[in-house]
């Protein structure tokens, strides 16, 4: 049987979609209107860590996020670690995804060089 993805691929979509759920659940980020989305996660070969890539609206709030979602670590990571069949369950480390700001940046010069 050929896979087409890797064990590791499969744990990361995997944390990636209970780390989703586990935010939906939490409603409020301390008094805060933010609206945080989970965009990938890497997990370490060894799946000793794994760093969870997240966005948040609005713009520069981002920080934030990041403490909300690093108080919140220590209780997922128990929860999940009960629910899910690993071996070893990865270390998450909640980190802002700059691949959307980047993106926004990119498209901003390629207009400008499109005027000019």
């Amino acid at each position: 049987m050929n896979k087409s993805y890797s064990r590791l691929d499969r744990v990361n979509a995997l944390l990636l979609q209970e780390f989703s759920d586990l935010l939906n659940k939490e409603v409020f980020v301390e008094g805060e209107d933010l609206l945080i989305t989970f965009t990938k996660v890497v997990t370490s070969p060894d799946l000793k860590q794994s760093r969870v890539y997240f966005t948040v609206f609005p713009d520069g709030k981002e920080k934030k996020a990041e403490i909300f979602l690093n108080k919140k670590r220590g209780k997922w990571q128990k929860i999940l670690s009960g629910r899910l069949s690993l071996k070893y369950f990865p270390c998450p480390k909640f980190l802002p995804d700059k691949g959307m700001a980047n993106l926004v940046e990119v498209e901003k010069i390629l207009s400008q060089l499109e005027k000019s």
